[in-house]
């Protein structure tokens, strides 16, 4: 039966339900064509990604194939044809940037929500193009994302954009300014067994802002981190505003493009934005309790690290644990230049680790150097263990190098130490209430060995334990995370000193109930 609304005094655009949006039921495609690419790869993935399977509509509209079949789907002509029920949820419009104003314009209050994929409007230098769309997105009632964006993306709703993408389920979700630093960020947290729950590109974000969806996300009771790729910050006063309650539930991760001169300059000509101060973004990030960063790699690395293991270090003191002395100066080295303490362990801790090694090749001060007998998969977790108790230490970093666990198979006899390894550390990391990072320390560029760190770090990750491949990362996430934990202590102690509404008997320690900090 033909869904009917009165779209001349609906209410439902002036207070948006983003449900609509990342869970549609229905959506249109305008400028579906014989091509797999521009609009009709949205049907093609949906199609791949289950949406149609689990009862979503699909519409395509093209006067052009009006009544003729498009990849097995007959075509409309226009949106207001009355066999489509309206309003549909979302409208995704791939057409020339020339027309589309006019497309946004016709379809007005017949949508809930417009994508509008198409670019070349301020980006390219086309200002009367880009004037003439933005009286048309706020001409209706209709909320748009973009233009110059992919859309949206939900494991849940199965909303997809690429036949190929593997849509696994998670509990992070993404808002990016750029479609492919989004895509790059889904397919990377796929390759490693990672999922996602949410994704939406946003383009220029003419209408429908990042900050009303990172909003939305810290509401959907699914989503446990959010990450963001923003270049320009058009609404940072209220970005900052929601980013302070955000962060008060869960951690926010924003990636800045443009921090440098030449950056802001090619950010205007990608999303049409004003890139602004990347000091003034930083500061803005540390009052407001958010996670800050620069390139892809520590971008993933924070997230991959708050979606598998969210412990927040109590203090700056780390514990590093290697089976081998040159391994421990230089992580030493790395974490002490960029603003870690490497610790002498307590001298009880000290003690045992000498109980439980020979005093050949060993050091037990901090780093930790279990020498060869550190190859020995119990060996070391038991000296992790010891380290992880020390009172001293906030957070711990051990390195184990896949590409070896074939050669101690043969030297040591050991039966499967890949298997030995893991299973202990996961035992460990299931225990222990401390921020735990492993390095691999590549041994060698061959394939073969690649392959071998990768399903290495993939297992680790199954475990709970991040897997850091470039060092330095590391000190900067315990440095993020233990300037977060210490954001929560301070908001905890001016909501206490306002409201009087905490628990007397909680310990003043930075953690929270739901489970963010610990």
């Amino acid at each position: 039966m033909t869904e009917t609304h009165d779209c001349s005094t609906a209410t439902w655009q002036s207070n948006p339900d983003f449900e609509s949006l990342f869970n549609p039921k229905s959506i249109a495609i305008v400028g579906a064509s014989e091509s797999p690419a521009g609009g009709s790869r949205y049907l093609l993935a949906m199609r791949r990604s289950g949406f149609t399977e689990k009862g979503g509509k699909i519409y395509l509209i093209n006067p052009k194939f009006k009544g003729k079949e498009l990849f097995g789907t007959t075509a409309f002509g226009e949106l207001r044809d009355p066999a489509i029920p309206k309003p549909v949820d979302i409208v995704i419009v791939s057409v020339p940037a020339k027309i589309v104003p006019q497309v946004v314009r016709d379809c007005q209050g017949l949508a809930r929500f417009g994508v509008i994929f198409t670019s070349g409007f301020r980006e390219s230098g086309h200002d009367d193009v880009d004037k003439e769309l933005r009286d048309a997105i706020f001409s209706g009632r209709t909320r748009w994302v973009g233009p110059n964006c992919l859309g949206v993306l939900d494991t849940g709703s199965r909303a997809a954009i690429y036949e190929e993408l593997k849509m696994i389920p998670g509990n992070v979700s993404f808002v990016a300014q750029s479609g492919g630093q989004m895509m790059r960020s889904i397919m990377y947290l796929s390759s490693l067994g990672l999922g996602f729950k949410s994704a939406l590109s946003i383009g220029n974000a003419y209408d429908v802002s990042p900050s009303e969806i990172i909003d939305y996300y810290s509401r959907d009771g699914k989503t446990k981190v959010v990450a963001m790729y923003m270049e320009a910050m058009k609404d940072g006063h209220q970005l900052m505003e929601i980013a302070k309650r955000v962060t008060w539930e869960m951690p926010l991760i924003i990636w800045k493009g443009g921090s440098s001169e030449r950056g802001k300059v090619a950010a205007a000509s990608h999303t049409a934005g004003i890139a602004g101060s990347f000091e003034v973004f930083k500061g803005a990030c540390k009052q407001n309790g958010v996670i800050w960063a620069d390139h892809f790699e520590l971008f993933m690395d924070y997230v991959i690290t708050a979606s598998i293991r969210p412990k927040f270090p109590r203090n700056l003191n780390v514990g590093i644990v290697a089976a081998g002395g040159g391994i421990g100066v230089e992580m030493t080295d790395s974490f002490s230049n960029l603003g870690l303490n490497v610790v002498d362990l307590h001298p009880a801790t000290q003690e045992k680790l000498a109980k439980l090694f020979p005093d050949i090749n060993t050091s037990f001060k901090n780093p930790v150097d279990t020498g060869e007998y550190g190859y020995f998969p119990d060996k070391f977790a038991q000296a992790l263990r010891l380290v992880c108790e020390d009172p001293n230490i906030g957070s711990v970093v051990f390195v184990r190098e896949p590409e070896r666990f074939p050669f101690l198979e043969k030297m040591f006899n050991l039966k499967n130490p890949e298997q030995q390894t893991i299973e202990s550390l996961k035992t460990i990391a299931a225990e222990s209430p401390l921020p735990m990072f492993c390095t691999p320390s590549a041994n060698s560029d061959e394939q073969q060995n690649f392959q071998l760190r990768h399903d290495f770090q993939v297992k680790m990750i199954q475990a709970g334990i991040p897997v850091v491949n470039f060092m330095p990362n590391i000190a900067r996430i315990i440095k993020r995370m233990y300037d977060y934990r210490q954001y929560l202590v301070k908001r905890k102690k001016e909501l206490r000193a306002k409201e009087s509404v905490f628990d007397p008997h909680e310990a003043d320690d930075g953690n929270k109930k739901n489970g963010v900090v610990e």
